[in-house]
C-alpha cells in the first residue's frame, strides 16, 4: 500500500519523518518537486498522482497563495482564486476513489518572517484556511488540522529563525499528526456500508 504526501517545502520537512513511522503499514511517499501554491497543484496534480495506486493521499497548499508583494501589496492568489483552485483539485482527487486527507496550512511569525522579500501574516493564514475549510467540508474530506498541532506546541519554540519552517523537532511533531491520521484511515474497520457512487465527484464548488 502507498500513501501520497503533497504540499510545500513543510510536508517535505516532515515526509521522512511520517515515511518512518508508518515502515510498518504504508509506503510513505511525495513528489521531490515543492508543490507550492494551489494553482501549481492543480496543474501538476496529474503528473503528482501518476498510474500509482494510492490508499491514502494527504495535501496541502496556501502558504504560497498568501505571498503577498512588498512593494505592491498585492497577493499571490486572491481568495476567489484560491477557493477556486482548490475546488479542482478536491474534484481531482475524489475521482481516484482513494481516502483523502487534507492539512491545514501551518502558523508563521511576521516578525520573523519579514527578513524575507516578500509578506506572510498569520491573519492571511487564519483567513485562508477558513476558506479551505469551507471547501474541503463541501467535499465531505477529512480535516487534520496541523495549524492548531503547532500553535499548542508553541510556535515560537518549533518555528525556525525564518518564521514559516520549522526546525526538526517541529517537523517530527507535525509528522506524529500524519502519521496518525494515515495510520487511522488505512487501519480502521469498515463500520458503514459502501454504496455505489459513494466516491463519485460532487457537484459542490459553484461555478
Amino acid at each position: 500500500m502507498r500513501a501520497l504526501l503533497l504540499g510545500d517545502s513543510i510536508r517535505i520537512g516532515y515526509l521522512p519523518f511520517v515515511r518512518d513511522a508508518l515502515a510498518d503499514l504504508v509506503d510513505v511517499v511525495g513528489p521531490e518537486d515543492n508543490c507550492e501554491d494551489s494553482a501549481n497543484v492543480l496543474a501538476n496534480l496529474d503528473r503528482w498522482l501518476g498510474a500509482g495506486a494510492w490508499r491514502v493521499i494527504h495535501f496541502n497548499c496556501g502558504l504560497h497563495d498568501i505571498k503577498i508583494d512588498r512593494w505592491t501589496g498585492i497577493c499571490k492568489t486572491p481568495f476567489d482564486r484560491y477557493r477556486d483552485n482548490l475546488c479542482g483539485v478536491c474534484a481531482r482527487l475524489r475521482k481516484t476513489g482513494v481516502e483523502l486527507i487534507w492539512a491545514t496550512t501551518t502558523p508563521v511569525i511576521y516578525e520573523r518572517h519579514v527578513m524575507k522579500g516578500f509578506d506572510r501574516r498569520e491573519q492571511d493564514v487564519l483567513a485562508y484556511n477558513q476558506v479551505a475549510l469551507e471547501v474541503i467540508r463541501e467535499h465531505g474530506i477529512q480535516v487534520n488540522d496541523l495549524h492548531d498541532v503547532a500553535q499548542d506546541a508553541g510556535v515560537e519554540r518549533i518555528l525556525s529563525h525564518d518564521g514559516v519552517h520549522f526546525t526538526e523537532a517541529g517537523s517530527r511533531l507535525l509528522a506524529g499528526a500524519v502519521a496518525g491520521a494515515i495510520r487511522t484511515q488505512v487501519t480502521r474497520k469498515l463500520g458503514r456500508a459502501m454504496f455505489p457512487g459513494d466516491n463519485k465527484e460532487k457537484e459542490v464548488c459553484s461555478p
